[in-house]
């Protein structure tokens, strides 16, 4: 029993129905309304390390709030926060979407 809860917690166990696959995706292919946790970004560039300075850092979970057809920008809400910006091509911002069971 303690074997089984030590391999639980460190996520060793082979249990497929216990485990959860992480898949990260961009910010833009959320859809509105969804939660997920911010991962991480793909360059180091002033607008990345502007989100970063504005609290928006990996391991925070973020909501979708809304999105602006043809590429426009996204609104998300983290913690009491809102922010709208405009996502790049080149800066993408991964996120592993949270379920809701």
């Amino acid at each position: 029993m303690i074997f089984t809860l030590f391999l639980c917690r460190f996520g060793l166990n082979n249990d497929s129905k216990n485990q959860k696959q992480k898949i990260k995706v961009n910010i833009c292919d959320l859809a509105v309304g969804t939660e997920a946790i911010l991962e991480g970004f793909s360059t180091d560039s002033p607008f990345t390390r502007r989100l970063q300075e504005m609290g928006l850092i990996p391991g925070t979970i973020i909501r979708l709030i809304r999105k602006s057809p043809f590429k426009g920008p996204i609104e998300i809400a983290f913690g009491y926060t809102r922010m709208a910006f405009r996502p790049y091509s080149e800066d993408k911002i991964f996120v592993t979407e949270l379920f809701n069971k």
